[in-house]
């Protein structure tokens, strides 16, 4: 195979979407994209932006049914538009709003074992790069989905309903590559609203562009689409609120430190505070780190979210002690609320002038 020849992938994921809702249109286009050649969308009709991606799902249930010896009957062809209209008949019967997120590129051809050329498409079944797809696409798509949750002034309810990678030659030939079927569920009621787009998008810019919150936001998405599995969301969302403490907590402390110098202390006096910055350097404990974020980003509830944190701290090394209590006692809502919340602050204290 020549190692010229290219393949063009598109990559979807789709969520359906409740207390969301478009007002007069079928699409939104939230985030375009181009260094990374993706689109984030709110539809109503994803059918419509998507169909390569209901394609490739309806090719592998196809190659399950014959797998499992189900009838087969007419062309192939007309069986496989037959179940792309069933499968978007029932995607699109769940939900009123969509979540579409694309990522579009081009590969090297890949050579199959199994390959086989089916009424005009090419059916391949191993060998596919949609694996690797996805795992590139994880960091951009799950900050996606942590900006829309942050940005949001309340909970907004989301099921992911497709996670395909389709292929296409060059020449517009169709490639079946066998892929895995995603789904999950986000628990992340409001009507967008332009300021809310803002948000959203303020909160990816500054979610996608910082390193440090890398694994954080993936962690929070974990939370999030496994809540139906407790003890999975609850160690989720609070190691992510641990790592995000550890992560965000040297730079808030010199901000700290920086403004008892400047506005509290006589210039004669710095000298002191840093001896005193020096000595706590490896004295605080992860309650004492949380407690100086909180008293800087949200000095108004500083009590309460300490509180929190200290509850979400003691039920977490329960669970690592093995002396925790039924899953379902878990405080998962107050892992994952506090690290949005938090998330959300430090997305704003970043955005203020000279914060940085």
């Amino acid at each position: 195979m020549p190692e010229s020849q290219t393949v063009q992938f598109s990559h979807v994921r789709l969520y359906a979407v409740t207390g969301v809702h478009l007002r007069d249109e079928e699409h939104r286009q939230l985030l375009a994209c181009s260094d990374d050649r993706t689109e984030v969308y709110l539809t109503t009709k994803p059918g419509d932006l998507c169909q390569d991606a209901y394609v490739v799902q309806a090719s592998s249930r196809l190659l399950i049914g014959a797998f499992t010896g189900a009838p087969q009957h007419g062309s192939f062809e007309a069986r496989l538009q037959e179940q792309t209209e069933a499968l978007k008949s029932d995607i699109e019967s769940k939900g009123s709003t969509f979540l579409l997120i694309r990522r579009t590129g081009s590969i090297e051809e890949w050579e199959s074992r199994s390959e086989n050329e089916i009424e005009g498409y090419i059916l391949r079944l191993n060998g596919s790069p949609a694996k690797s797809i996805r795992t590139q696409s994880a960091e951009l798509y799950s900050s996606v989905v942590t900006a829309l949750f942050v940005a949001s002034a309340e909970d907004v309810s989301l099921v992911r309903l497709l996670d395909e990678v389709a292929f296409q030659k060059d020449n517009g030939t169709v490639i079946l590559a066998k892929t895995i079927e995603g789904s999950g569920s986000i628990s992340v009621s409001t009507e967008l609203t332009k300021f809310q787009e803002q948000t959203f998008l303020d909160c990816w810019k500054a979610i996608y562009s910082d390193e440090a919150l890398s694994r954080v936001q993936k962690l929070l998405v974990a939370a999030i689409e496994t809540r139906k599995d407790p003890l999975r969301a609850f160690m989720s969302a609070s190691a992510g609120l641990e790592i995000f403490v550890n992560k965000v907590f040297p730079g808030l402390e010199q901000s700290f430190f920086d403004t008892v110098q400047t506005e509290l202390i006589p210039s004669e006096h710095t000298g002191y505070i840093q001896r005193i910055k020096t000595v706590m350097s490896d004295k605080y404990r992860l309650a004492d780190k949380f407690s100086l974020i909180s008293s800087l980003l949200a000095p108004e509830s500083v009590d309460e979210d300490i509180v929190l944190f200290r509850s979400v701290k003691a039920a977490r090394d329960e669970v690592a002690h093995g002396r925790a209590a039924r899953d379902t006692d878990l405080p998962v809502h107050k892992a994952v609320s506090l690290l949005k919340k938090y998330l959300q602050l430090y997305v704003n204290y970043k955005s203020k002038p000279g914060s940085n």
